[in-house]
């Protein structure tokens, strides 16, 4: 099992500097990985059923990455309240904070992205 850490504050930054080095390094590192499972996390969520709802700029940098390497697990925070996803092209998407309103939710259906349900 090997962890891959985002600083997603460049990844949502348009006009950070650190923001393709960074979407770079997680392709080379993943392709260069021998790890079973290959987990990703970071801070701002790409899809989430709270209050950012998706983020359109982590979905078209990021996802791609996750999919071409298939990875199988991306954690995040952002949104306050447990989240998980049923695989997204291979990929489970986990916010596993906890918060007690949690809304049944379906997020994206314009691509048939996953449902996200009440815990």
């Amino acid at each position: 099992m090997r962890f891959f850490v985002l600083n997603t504050n460049d990844l949502i930054n348009p006009e950070s500097p650190e923001r393709a080095k960074q979407l770079d390094w997680l392709d080379r590192a993943l392709a260069a990985s021998k790890a079973k499972w290959n987990i990703v996390y970071g801070h701002h969520n790409i899809y989430s059923a709270g209050v950012y709802e998706v983020n359109k700029m982590m979905e078209k940098d990021v996802t791609p990455i996750l999919k071409k390497h298939k990875v199988r697990l991306l954690i995040n925070g952002h949104d306050h309240n447990y989240q998980r996803s049923k695989p997204i092209d291979g990929t489970t998407y986990s916010l596993p904070s906890v918060e007690l309103d949690i809304k049944e939710r379906n997020i994206n259906e314009s691509n048939g992205a996953a449902k996200w349900q009440k815990v």
